[in-house]
C-alpha cells in the first residue's frame, strides 16, 4: 500500500484564533495500487484544536497539484450545523514557479458569508477536497502541495459588513504528514526582529508579518529595535524573555488573552503635559520573574509645584502592588480621612531630608493626595524620582481581577465622601461599576493643574477613568466599593466622551481660571437631589466656581426632568471681571441666562455673557431658563406681577389671555392657573419663600420673581 504526501501553506483569517489552532486535512489510506483512473480522491478539511468561544472568519488555500495525475473536480460542502450559504471561492492560474511545469495554482477562499463568524468545535469539517485521479504514481512523487504567492508584510482586507477590517497575514508552512490515515497541520509563527524601528504594527519588524489578532506572541532578545505598542494589539499568550522589553506608548492599549509571561521589562508610558497613559488589561494570567514599569508626570506648567500652592495637587492611586511613601520622597503627602473630614498628612520624607518617615504602602483601593515639594527629598541619601513619579515592582504585582474596600458614613462635616483609587494599569468603566445601593453613582477627582475638580455621573454618559488616579465618591451609608475587573477598559479619557442629548453645560471664566456646571433634562430623573446623575459641587477656592441649586443641594450635576427654569450660583475668592458661556448646549432650542443683580438676559446660544463681580455679592444671582421669555417693554407696560401677603399678583391688560404657571426655585412647577380679566390672584401656602413667576400668552412670555412673606 503506498501513501500520498501532501504539502500545504495556508493564510488564516481569524477574530481570535491563536497560533497552535489551525486546519487539519484528513486523508484515508490509500492503496494506490487499487486505484483506477477515474477514482474519486476526497480529501477532508476540518478545524482542529478550536477552543471554546473561539470563532473563525475565514482562511486561504493555496493548493497547488499535478494534473498528469490529479484532475481538480470541486469542493463539497459540508452539512456544517448554522452554516448557511458556504460556497469556497475558487481561481486558476498558470504557475511556473512550481514543483514542475505542469503545475496549476488553486486558491480556495473560505468567508461566512453571514459575516456573523461562525463557531466550531475541534475536528467540525468545513468542506472537502476532490480531485479525480488518472492515473500513474511511482509512489515517491508527490501529486497535491502548497505554497503561498503572499510578499511578506502585505495585508489582506476582509469586509465585515460593509466595514473594512485589515486583517494581518501570518505565515508559516503546514507541513501535512500521514499519521494513522489522517494529516496534521501545524502553523508556523511570526517573530519580532524589530529590524527597522519599534513600531509594532510594521510588518517590516516581524519574520512572518505583525501577528493578526489573538495569536501567541513571544520576544527574544534578538531584536535590533525593542518593540512599542502605539496602537491597539490584542494577544494569546504572550512571552517577553528574559533581557527582552516590551513598551506601551500613551494611547496605545494592550490585551492579553493567554497568559502573560514576563522575564523581562515591561513599561507603561504617560505623555507629559497630557496626562494621557497607555492601557494594559490581562485576560489569561500574569508569570514570570520581570518587571513593571509605569510613568506618571506631575507637571503643571505655570505652577509653583510646592505643597503651600493650592495647585499643583493630585490624586494618586497605584497599580501595582509595594508602591509606597519611600517612593515618593519628592511629594507631600497626605490621606482622606472621612471620619474625621480632614486631610492626614502621611509622614514620606521629612522636611528638608532630616529622616525618612514610616514606610507607609498604598492599596489596591487607596488613594494619596500628593503635590510635588522639593524639599521633601534628598538626592544624596534618598533620591525622588522627581516630576516623572514612576510605579516600579515584580512583573506579577500589577493589579487585576477584583477588589474591594469599605465606605465609611460618619455623620460629620463631610459625612459619606470617600476617597478611592482606580487600582487597574487601564481606564476604569465607571458605567459598568454595579454601584453599593449606598453609593451615589458619580466620581470626582482634582485636577491639580486646572486647580479644580472633574465630575462624572451616568447622566454625563460613558467615562473611563484614568489609571494612576484618584477619586471621590459619596455614600448615603456605610458600603462596599467592590470591582470585579470587569470593569477595565482602553480608550480612558480625562472627560466623558460619549454625546448625550438635553445636556447643558455652562463655563464661567475670569483672570484666576475657569469652571463648569452641567443640567441635563432626563425623564427618569427627579426633581430634588437623588441618585439618578446628580452629584454634589465640591468647591475649590484656587478658581471661581458655578453651581445649580436643587433646594438647599448645590450640584455640580444637576439632573432633572425637563423644566423651564433652573437656578445658578456664583462664588469667587476674587473680584473682577467673569464671563459665562454655553459650551455644550444639545439640542436645545432656549437657553437664555438672567442676571437678577442686573435685569439683563442673555441669549447663550448666540453670545455669553461678561460681568462684574465683587466677593459678597449674592451668590443665587442667576437663573437659566429653557422657555422665551418677554421683553422687558410688555413685562414694564403691559404686565406687572407682584405679592400681596400670602398671594401672587399678576396685573394685565382686561383684554390678554392666557395662563400664569408658578415655579418654586428648584424649577418644579407649584401652580398654574389661567388669566383673569385685569388681574389674576393666586394664594400660596408656603412662607418666606421666593417664587418664579411666568406668563405666558399666546405669542410672548413675561417671566418675574417673587418674595412671599
Amino acid at each position: 500500500m503506498k501513501k500520498l504526501l501532501f504539502f500545504v501553506t495556508a493564510f488564516l483569517l481569524s477574530a481570535s484564533m491563536s497560533f497552535g489552532q489551525g486546519i487539519t486535512f484528513g486523508l484515508d489510506d490509500i492503496d494506490v495500487s487499487a486505484l483506477n483512473p477515474g477514482d474519486d480522491v476526497v480529501v477532508p478539511v476540518y478545524m482542529n484544536y478550536m477552543e471554546p468561544g473561539y470563532t473563525c472568519i475565514g482562511f486561504d488555500l493555496f493548493i497547488g497539484f499535478d494534473h498528469g495525475f490529479l484532475t481538480w473536480k470541486g469542493t463539497s460542502p459540508a452539512p456544517l450545523t448554522g452554516v448557511q450559504n458556504f460556497h469556497p471561492l475558487l481561481t486558476y492560474s498558470p504557475s511556473d514557479w512550481l514543483f514542475n511545469d505542469n503545475g496549476t495554482e488553486m486558491i480556495v477562499t473560505w468567508q461566512d458569508p453571514t459575516y456573523l463568524g461562525i463557531p466550531f468545535g475541534d475536528g467540525d469539517v468545513l468542506f472537502e477536497y476532490v480531485f479525480t485521479y488518472n492515473g500513474g504514481l511511482d509512489g515517491t512523487s508527490p501529486m497535491v502541495w502548497g505554497t503561498s504567492n503572499k510578499t511578506q508584510g502585505t495585508e489582506n482586507i476582509l469586509q465585515i459588513k460593509g466595514i473594512t477590517a485589515a486583517f494581518h497575514n501570518f505565515f508559516g508552512s503546514f507541513v501535512v504528514s500521514l499519521v494513522d490515515g489522517s494529516i496534521f497541520a501545524t502553523a508556523g509563527t511570526t517573530e519580532w526582529t524589530g529590524a527597522v524601528s519599534g513600531d509594532w504594527a510594521d510588518p517590516l519588524n516581524w519574520t512572518m508579518g505583525v501577528p493578526a489578532d489573538g495569536a501567541d506572541v513571544t520576544i527574544t532578545t534578538a531584536y535590533t529595535f525593542a518593540p512599542v505598542i502605539a496602537g491597539s494589539v490584542t494577544t494569546g499568550a504572550l512571552t517577553v524573555e528574559a533581557g527582552a522589553m516590551l513598551t506601551v506608548e500613551p494611547l496605545g492599549d494592550l490585551t492579553t488573552n493567554g497568559l502573560f509571561t514576563c522575564d523581562g521589562d515591561f513599561y507603561i508610558m504617560t505623555e507629559n503635559g497630557s496626562g494621557y497613559s497607555g492601557s494594559f488589561i490581562d485576560l489569561g494570567g500574569l508569570a514570570g520573574g520581570g518587571m513593571f514599569y509605569f510613568t506618571r508626570n506631575m507637571l503643571c506648567t505655570g505652577i509653583s509645584q510646592y505643597s503651600a500652592d493650592p495647585l499643583g495637587w493630585h490624586y494618586l492611586a497605584a497599580p501595582i502592588d509595594g508602591f509606597s511613601t519611600w517612593d515618593l520622597f519628592d511629594y507631600y503627602v497626605n490621606a482622606w480621612d472621612e471620619t474625621t473630614s480632614m486631610w492626614m498628612h502621611v509622614e514620606g520624607m521629612s522636611p528638608n531630608c532630616t529622616s525618612p518617615g514610616p514606610n507607609v504602602p498604598l492599596g489596591a483601593m487607596e488613594a494619596w493626595s500628593i503635590n510635588y515639594a522639593a524639599d521633601y527629598s534628598c538626592e544624596a541619601t534618598y533620591p525622588g524620582t522627581g516630576l516623572d513619579l514612576e510605579f516600579m515592582g515584580a512583573f506579577v504585582d500589577i493589579h487585576t481581577g477584583g477588589y474591594s474596600a469599605g465606605a465609611t458614613f460618619s455623620g460629620g462635616a463631610w459625612s459619606g465622601w470617600n476617597l478611592f483609587g482606580n487600582p487597574y494599569p487601564s481606564g476604569l468603566d465607571m458605567n459598568a461599576i454595579a454601584w453599593d445601593p449606598a453609593a451615589v453613582p458619580g466620581a470626582a477627582y482634582y485636577d491639580g493643574c486646572a486647580g479644580n475638580y472633574v465630575y462624572w455621573t451616568p447622566a454625563l454618559g460613558a467615562y473611563s477613568m484614568s489609571p494612576g488616579l484618584g477619586f471621590f465618591t459619596e455614600w448615603t451609608a456605610p458600603g462596599t466599593f467592590a470591582l470585579t475587573g470587569a470593569e477595565r477598559a482602553h480608550g480612558a479619557d480625562w472627560f466623558w466622551k460619549d454625546g448625550v442629548s438635553n445636556l447643558v453645560t455652562l463655563e464661567i471664566t475670569g483672570e484666576t481660571g475657569s469652571d463648569i456646571t452641567n443640567i441635563r433634562f432626563m425623564d427618569e430623573a427627579e426633581a430634588g437631589f437623588a441618585k439618578d446623575g446628580d452629584f454634589h459641587k465640591l468647591f475649590s477656592t484656587a478658581v471661581p466656581q458655578i453651581y445649580t441649586t436643587a433646594g438647599d443641594d448645590k450640584l455640580a450635576v444637576n439632573a432633572l426632568p425637563e423644566t423651564a427654569m433652573v437656578p445658578m450660583g456664583l462664588t469667587s475668592e476674587v473680584s473682577g471681571s467673569y464671563t459665562i458661556s454655553a459650551i455644550e448646549t444639545s439640542n436645545f432650542a432656549n437657553v437664555v441666562l438672567e442676571d437678577r443683580m442686573t435685569g439683563e438676559q442673555t441669549d447663550l446660544l448666540t453670545s455669553s455673557y461678561t460681568f462684574e463681580y465683587t466677593v459678597g455679592d449674592d451668590a443665587d444671582r442667576f437663573f437659566v431658563h429653557f422657555t422665551p421669555l418677554g421683553s422687558s417693554d410688555l413685562s414694564a407696560n403691559s404686565v406687572s406681577i407682584w405679592s400681596n401677603e400670602q398671594s401672587i399678583v399678576v396685573d394685565s391688560p382686561a383684554d390678554m389671555t392666557g395662563t400664569v404657571v408658578v415655579y418654586n426655585m428648584m424649577g418644579q412647577e407649584v401652580v398654574s392657573a389661567e388669566m383673569e380679566p385685569m388681574r389674576t390672584v393666586i394664594p400660596m401656602n408656603d412662607v418666606n419663600t421666593y417664587y418664579v413667576v411666568k406668563v405666558l400668552t399666546s405669542d410672548n412670555a413675561v417671566t418675574g420673581k417673587v418674595y412671599i412673606k
